[in-house]
């Protein structure tokens, strides 16, 4: 099965060093960049009301960002079926380390871990992509 990553990060110096890691790690892999965290929930919402997804996904989430925190956007989504049944693997990217984060995505069923920026081939490695 194919692999789509969504990278949702404002930081575009982050957008391209990641997506050129994950190319190196798998050229074949589907790779979406959202530098908004408003469109990236509306991107979300469209792609996880459909029945089933066509792609293995996984999420690259930036928790610190304006508008919206990664936090707030997997909060939203959480009654979604893609993510209540677990469809969807979801890393959160961030230089906040805080109790109070890692608290907050350890009850997110889809949140496999809290990864201090910026992504590393060694931790790439590590994900079933």
């Amino acid at each position: 099965m194919k692999s789509h990553v969504i990278l949702i990060d404002d930081n575009p110096v982050d957008n391209v060093l990641h997506e050129q890691m994950l190319r190196n790690f798998d050229e074949n892999i589907e790779i979406s960049i959202i530098d908004n965290s408003r469109l990236a929930l509306k991107f979300l919402e469209q792609e996880f009301s459909k029945k089933s997804l066509e792609m293995k996904t996984t999420i690259f989430l930036d928790e610190i960002m304006p508008q919206m925190r990664g936090v707030e956007i997997m909060e939203s989504l959480e009654n979604m079926e893609m993510i209540k049944n677990n469809q969807v693997q979801v890393y959160f990217l961030t230089t906040d380390t805080s109790s109070a984060l890692l608290e907050k995505t350890a009850i997110m069923p889809s949140v496999r871990r809290v990864i201090h920026k910026p992504l590393t081939t060694e931790l790439i490695e590590t994900i079933s992509l």
